[in-house]
């Protein structure tokens, strides 16, 4: 994109590289969360059921039957559950919601989600990359020396920062941490006390 209004961030962005292609065979990709099995017969007459009607409508911006039925499934509040375009819109929103802020970088691994860096330069979120070991782990020693009250997320692919014995309340001390998983939703620690949002 180029013009009068092509933004310079934009045009400066280096976008997302998805993970390796298929090359045009017909393969399941698993990292991709697609699935082998098509979907239940009940779910499909459920759908074919609820868009017999309505479609004509807006939406509900809030998702409130969603956000009721799967609160109510998971024995939570309806304000415990938020509802989005995709976990990719979902993570967005969450960078905006919790990230963006001075002084304080966003810590990730260098082997993670790549998303995460083209949000960051998309929001203008200042962020470092934490290096992990040959065996692909986050060591805890490492993250201590960066960790100073900052951000850390990690994506649920790639769980670096639990994939070792040091489990995530080990890593910090009294500070505020958001624990991304690109197919669990998101957590909030608080240490010392662990607690999830």
């Amino acid at each position: 994109m180029s013009g009068t209004f092509d933004s310079p961030r934009l045009r400066n962005l280096k976008p997302y590289t998805p993970g390796e292609q298929s090359g045009g065979e017909r393969l399941v990709k698993l990292n991709a969360n697609e699935n082998p099995y098509p979907p239940s017969p009940l779910a499909v007459a459920a759908m074919m059921e609820a868009v017999k009607s309505g479609l004509e409508l807006y939406l509900d911006p809030n998702a409130g039957l969603v956000r009721e039925n799967v609160a109510s499934y998971y024995g939570l509040s309806d304000d415990k559950v938020f509802v989005g375009n995709g976990s990719d819109e979902v993570l967005a929103l969450a960078f905006c919601a919790f990230f963006q802020q001075e002084n304080r970088p966003l810590l990730f691994a260098d082997v993670t989600y790549s998303f995460y860096e083209v949000y960051c330069q998309l929001y203008s979120i200042t962020y470092e990359l934490i290096p992990v070991d040959e065996a692909l782990v986050l060591q805890s020693k490492t993250f201590r020396k960066i960790l100073a009250g900052y951000h850390t997320c990690n994506s649920h692919r790639h769980p670096l920062m639990t994939a070792s014995s040091t489990p995530v309340a080990d890593l910090g001390s009294r500070r505020t941490y958001i624990y991304l998983e690109a197919r669990a939703g998101f957590h909030l620690f608080q240490f010392p006390s662990v607690s999830s949002c």
